[in-house]
């Protein structure tokens, strides 16, 4: 027994000893990975900071142009006025944040509202859209333009991918099947126009649904 303790006690000694040698050895190196750590963690916890301030001055500076979105004074939203600086300038100085982001979307929608389709493309497919409805609304108003431009593969291409987005509530897909089937129609495909018709038809509370029998006679009657 005695034995056996004096061999364990010897052993552990010298693992003790290479351990030391190790540090000692490769000192500096186990000082330069510490010390780098310590600075990655200091400048992420930095970016962080800095971040939010950034997203705290973006929101300050996008109230006035987010009030006259609201009132539905598009022009004035993008490019502001002597009192309040517009979209477009929010996007340009604060891009990065979340605040900028969403400024992409509005001003998608601003240029939608005025009728300027390829830039309501550009700011509209620029938006990262990270909640459960925007991000399916950019797209099918991405659609929407391209059907103003008369690019109507284009359009049914944003439409559907819309549509399969909406996998949870599904509270956008009457509209956009109905947008859908009406483009498959333009395009002389009756048969899918009548698919996208027909699933409006679970959706009983849809505005859509009210008339969309009407539709669908009309695509039978064809």
């Amino acid at each position: 027994m005695e034995q056996k303790n004096t061999r364990e006690n010897t052993e552990m000694s010298e693992v003790i000893s290479t351990t030391e040698a190790f540090i000692e050895k490769n000192k500096k190196l186990l000082i330069g990975v510490t010390v780098g750590a310590i600075i990655v963690a200091l400048a992420i916890f930095g970016i962080i900071n800095w971040s939010k301030n950034r997203n705290e001055k973006a929101n300050a500076a996008s109230f006035g142009a987010e009030q006259y979105f609201a009132q539905g004074q598009w022009q004035l939203a993008l490019d502001g006025d002597e009192k309040h600086i517009g979209l477009l300038d929010v996007i340009d100085k604060y891009g990065c944040t979340k605040t900028g982001n969403r400024a992409k979307y509005d001003a998608g929608v601003c240029y939608l509202n005025l009728g300027q389709f390829d830039k309501a493309i550009d700011y509209l497919k620029d938006y990262k859209g990270k909640d459960a409805v925007t991000g399916i609304l950019a797209e099918a108003m991405i659609g929407d333009a391209e059907a103003e431009l008369g690019h109507n593969d284009e359009a049914l291409r944003h439409y559907e991918k819309a549509y399969k987005m909406d996998t949870e509530n599904k509270l956008t897909a009457p509209s956009i099947c109905f947008k859908a089937g009406e483009m498959c129609r333009a395009k002389g495909d009756n048969a899918k126009a009548l698919e996208y018709y027909k699933i409006i038809k679970n959706f009983p509370t849809s505005p859509e649904y009210n008339t969309i029998d009407t539709y669908i006679g009309a695509v039978e009657a064809e």
